[in-house]
């Protein structure tokens, strides 16, 4: 089942519910609102790109028509760099819109897999490892976070139906 969250950031998580089925961590809430409160200004892609972020590929959809993921903006720097910050996701996720408007959907973190557990942070353990998405791509670890725009099959899930490529 999943859990409604409650406060400023609407959506669904699948951790820390109470019998209601509303989250009740109040570190999963305060962190959840830091990292919108710290990307909220990626709503600007122009502020993403003079952050480093740059567009990577195609926008993605399910192979399993599940939903999309959006278009990655991926921090080059932020991936190398073999940790995460909450605050500062190594990927942001746009959906496209008419005449290449871009609308801030959600983060992930990032991790290559350097033959490790799967990592834990803050918000849950990092899926994975996996198969690099790309030719070349190495196997890693991530992590989605819907914060911009409410995925029905939950905050963390991989992929949001709502959203369209």
């Amino acid at each position: 089942m999943a859990c409604l969250l409650v406060a400023s950031v609407a959506a669904f998580v699948p951790a820390a519910c109470g019998g209601d089925g509303k989250i009740t961590d109040p570190q999963l809430l305060a962190d959840l609102e830091r990292v919108k409160k710290a990307t909220a200004k990626y709503e600007d892609v122009k502020k993403a790109l003079a952050d480093g972020y740059k567009p990577a590929g195609q926008c993605s959809t399910s192979p399993n028509d599940d939903g999309a993921m959006g278009i990655h903006y991926n921090n080059e720097r932020l991936q190398r760099d073999s940790k995460i910050i909450l605050t500062k996701p190594e990927q942001l996720l746009y959906e496209p819109g008419p005449r290449g408007k871009r609308t801030l959907v959600g983060v992930e973190y990032y991790l290559t897999d350097l033959d490790q557990a799967p990592p834990e942070i803050p918000l849950g353990h990092l899926d994975g490892p996996m198969a690099g998405h790309a030719p070349g791509a190495p196997s890693h670890f991530d992590l989605h976070v819907w914060l911009f725009k409410a995925n029905p099959n939950g905050m963390f899930d991989v992929w949001n139906p709502d959203v369209r490529c």
